[in-house]
């Protein structure tokens, strides 16, 4: 017993709270309602905003009457009709190439802004998507390299340490380099 490493101590726990058991005296409930959670990324763009600017079209408002944001809807809409039997790479197998590549970069946008899980509702022409959003129960908040898919290595070296330890001043995201990118 005298040789156990404190959690807060070790490096496989990054994140943790102390929770307290202590109740109000003569009560065996707790009164206190619990704190909602916090989002786990601080978004730049919602997915509406998102799919928008990926789909070119500049009033957000008009996104949901746009046959290209139907069309992505039904392609959702299909797949979740298929259920837990539904095999994605068959499924995709039906999709247009440019269809595929404007879904890509949607899910790959959405994801690094936190959002993950479409599901679509509503009727034919007014069909909507909803996404999940990822919270964070110790109400840390992360930057958008923390779930991005893209090449650089920025976030590994600021985990890593490797800036700091070499006394380097961090680079810039790679969204804050390019011009006209989602999340600026």
């Amino acid at each position: 017993m005298e040789n156990l490493t404190p959690i807060s101590e070790t490096r496989n726990v990054q994140h943790y709270t102390n929770k307290s058991q202590t109740r109000p005296s003569g009560s065996t409930r707790s009164t206190r309602e619990p704190l909602p959670s916090k989002p786990l990324i601080r978004r730049k763009a919602s997915p509406n905003e998102i799919i928008a600017k990926i789909l070119g079209v500049w009033v957000v408002e008009s996104l949901f009457a746009s046959s290209l944001y139907q069309a992505i809807c039904n392609h959702i809409f299909n797949y979740q009709k298929l259920g837990a039997a539904g095999k994605w790479d068959e499924y995709r197998a039906g999709i247009a190439e440019a269809a595929l590549r404007q879904l890509g970069e949607i899910f790959s946008e959405c994801r690094r802004q936190g959002y993950l899980n479409p599901r679509v509702v509503g009727e034919d022409k007014n069909r909507k998507i909803i996404w999940e959003q990822i919270v964070s129960r110790a109400g840390i908040e992360y930057d958008l390299c923390t779930l991005c898919d893209r090449g650089c290595n920025r976030r590994k070296n600021i985990d890593e340490g490797f800036y700091h330890h070499q006394g380097i001043e961090e680079p810039p995201a790679c969204w804050e380099k390019e011009v006209g990118r989602i999340g600026v």
